[in-house]
């Protein structure tokens, strides 16, 4: 994920000079069809945290069961240890799971 999310916000990014960048001279301009519209940005859409426990573990579980291709125990078993090497409680190690992951969509990690 680390390695994708830099490349597609790259290319975002460069969507908007693509759509204004000048159209070959050896087209005709009547078959040209109009330029598209500069691809407006994307507002930051405020997300509410999670409002139990098991919602935040929940998430998590499915967090490391997509990213590891994990079934729900092992993706569980996962989470257990991951708190247990850090010495910290099964809800915290979710809530900063989910949060390096919502760090990482935002392209500030």
């Amino acid at each position: 994920i680390g390695q994708i999310l830099p490349a597609v916000a790259a290319a975002f990014a460069s969507l908007p000079a693509r759509n204004g960048a000048a159209r070959p001279a050896a087209a005709p301009a009547a078959a040209t069809p109009p330029a598209a519209p500069a691809v407006p940005a994307v507002p930051a859409v405020a997300v509410e945290p999670a409002t139990t426990t098991g919602d935040l573990v929940a998430m998590a579980v499915g967090v490391l069961m997509h990213r590891y291709s994990l079934q729900r125990g092992q993706a569980l078993a996962r989470l257990h240890k991951l708190a247990a090497d850090e010495q910290r409680g099964l809800t915290d190690q979710a809530g900063r799971l989910i949060e390096a992951v919502e760090l990482l969509a935002r392209g500030n990690g």
